[in-house]
């Protein structure tokens, strides 16, 4: 699980309109949390080093802001599953 702080993004008086990802099995899934600007981010076990894509869109003062995001998942060999 992962979470993204989208706030210096997206400051309080922005708005997060549309938000998007690239089809990807390791994605179980993805929220976006207009209050607090964040976006949560929950993969699937057994996938190491995949790239994930997402697209985010919206306004801040009176601007349209359109940002990419790319990102990897990466589990280190000492963590272990449950």
């Amino acid at each position: 699980m992962a979470y993204f702080n989208l706030s210096n993004i997206f400051p309080n008086n922005a708005s997060i309109e549309e938000g998007n990802y690239a089809e990807n099995d390791a994605i179980r899934s993805a929220t976006l949390a207009q209050k607090f600007k964040t976006m949560t981010l929950i993969v699937f076990d057994k996938y190491n080093a995949t790239k994930l894509s997402f697209k985010l869109k919206g306004k801040a003062e009176g601007a349209e802001v359109s940002v990419s995001i790319d990102t990897y998942t990466h589990m280190h060999n000492s963590m272990k599953h449950f």
